[in-house]
C-alpha cells in the first residue's frame, strides 16, 4: 500500500482550517485548547524526516480536524454565557471620573 505525502500546501491548510475550527467554539477555554492542540501538533511534528510518520500524522490531522468541526457544531447547537474573563464591555453607568 502506498502512501501519498502531503505537500506542504496542504499541511498549512489542515493547520489554517484547524485554527479556524477552533474560532467556532464560543467557550475560551475550548476555543483555546483547539488552537494550543494543532499548534503543539504541528511544532512537533516539524521535523519528521520519515515519509510513513509525516503521512501518519497528515491522516491524525485530518482526524482531529473532524473531530473539532463536529465538537464546533455541537457547541454552536448549545452556546453557552461568556466567561467573566471573556467579557470586554463595561457595565452601563460604570464611568470613572477623575479630578
Amino acid at each position: 500500500m502506498t502512501t501519498t505525502l502531503p505537500t506542504r500546501a496542504q499541511a498549512l491548510e489542515l493547520y489554517r482550517a484547524l485554527l479556524r475550527s477552533a474560532r467556532q467554539f464560543s467557550n475560551y477555554n475550548f476555543r483555546n485548547y483547539v488552537a494550543r492542540r494543532a499548534t503543539d501538533a504541528f511544532r512537533a511534528n516539524q521535523t519528521l524526516s520519515d515519509s510513513a510518520a509525516r503521512a501518519a500524522a497528515y491522516a491524525n490531522g485530518l482526524a482531529e480536524l473532524g473531530v473539532a468541526r463536529r465538537q464546533g457544531a455541537i457547541d454552536a447547537m448549545y452556546r453557552s454565557e461568556r466567561l467573566v474573563v471573556e467579557k470586554t464591555s463595561r457595565p452601563s453607568g460604570y464611568n470613572v471620573y477623575r479630578e
